[in-house]
């Protein structure tokens, strides 16, 4: 049962890596020297013991481009900052499920 919660907890921190580097890479996209700054992308994997690892790279844009083209705008800023939201509300639910659970384990055993 701990591994469920394990698993839960490491994919609200996959959440969690994903919503600041959206929001790094947005705010770097509106600053005034886009192109100096790198734009950082988050990968999730499975894990070997169970759970998500969170591999986080970062690479500088090209110099003859000043931004980010839209589409990759979209992948790396707006939609992690979107779909966020959704993705961490299933894994409470899960979280909850999993404390519900252990309350009826253990009130079966008292």
């Amino acid at each position: 049962m701990a591994a469920n919660l394990h698993i839960a907890a490491s994919g609200l921190r996959n959440q969690q890596e994903r919503v600041q580097s959206a929001a790094h890479n947005l705010a770097n996209r509106s600053a005034a020297l886009p192109s100096a700054t790198a734009v950082t992308r988050v990968y999730a994997s499975e894990a070997v013991g169970r759970g998500v690892e969170i591999p986080t790279t970062a690479q500088l844009p090209p110099l003859h481009d000043p931004g980010l083209p839209s589409g990759d705008m979209l992948s790396t800023g707006i939609l992690p900052l979107l779909t966020a939201p959704n993705h961490a509300n299933g894994l409470t639910h899960v979280i909850r499920a999993q404390d519900q659970m252990t309350g009826i384990l253990l009130d079966m055993t008292a």
